[in-house]
């Protein structure tokens, strides 16, 4: 007779991983409008973070938790728009990136055994930061936190079980989309778009690998039941 393993508990962790972003600019009141406008900022970077949750098991297999997680690039993650150099003015070149995500919301899951398969989704907050360079020097660098959704899906694995502990690896998927920002450069002494901005969209497909130790305060025996 031993204990059944319960996914009750909290948890916290670390997740390693890459991402994919897509970012698309435009340049509304360049000058003249015969130039080039749209530009493409896509990019693939490693990156790590940390997550934590609470989560309960019932109805023998159904699992109902929420989680909360943040991840950052390793580098810098702005990339030089295409065509061109990612500017109007090709004397200039423009960048955009995505310097972190911070996600939260609840997740739904399926056990069997060890193993928890589970479908997530919810609120997602991104850094988008821009920039434009010259032979003379940086012309702007700017950034801007923008609110936005994700939806996924992953699966975890107890690894190791104790009384009250138990060490969970996964891997997770995430469709980050935050939406579009409007990027104004202080040197157009303006707080509408004026000459120097851009519309910047933003999404970002993320691939993790996630190290948890959980905690289970709730039912740390879990129900026994015979092993054969």
């Amino acid at each position: 007779m031993v204990p059944e393993f319960s996914w009750t508990g909290v948890y916290v962790g670390a997740n390693f991983g890459g991402t994919w972003t897509s970012q698309s600019a435009f340049w509304p009141n360049r000058i003249p409008q015969t130039l080039i406008g749209n530009f493409g900022h896509d990019g693939s970077f490693g990156v790590g973070g940390f997550h934590a949750g609470a989560q309960y098991q019932w109805s023998n297999n159904w699992v109902l938790g929420l989680d909360l997680a943040w991840f950052s690039g390793f580098d810098d993650t702005q990339v030089t728009g295409a065509p061109n150099t990612g500017c109007p003015n090709v004397a200039f070149s423009c960048a955009a990136g995505v310097a972190s995500v911070f996600t939260v919301g609840p997740r739904v899951g399926y056990a069997f055994r060890d193993f928890l398969f589970y479908g997530t989704g919810g609120y997602a907050s991104g850094e988008i930061n821009t920039s434009a360079m010259s032979a003379g020097g940086i012309q702007d660098n700017l950034s801007k936190r923008r609110d936005g959704w994700f939806a996924g899906a992953g699966v975890d694995y107890a690894v190791w079980k104790g009384r009250q502990t138990a060490i969970i690896v996964g891997l997770e998927y995430k469709h980050v989309d935050l939406g579009t920002a409007t990027m104004i450069s202080p040197v157009d002494g303006v707080a509408f778009c004026s000459v120097d901005c851009r519309t910047i969209r933003t999404s970002a497909d993320v691939v993790q690998a996630r190290f948890s130790l959980k905690f289970d305060p709730i039912t740390p025996l879990g129900p026994v039941v015979a092993k054969y």
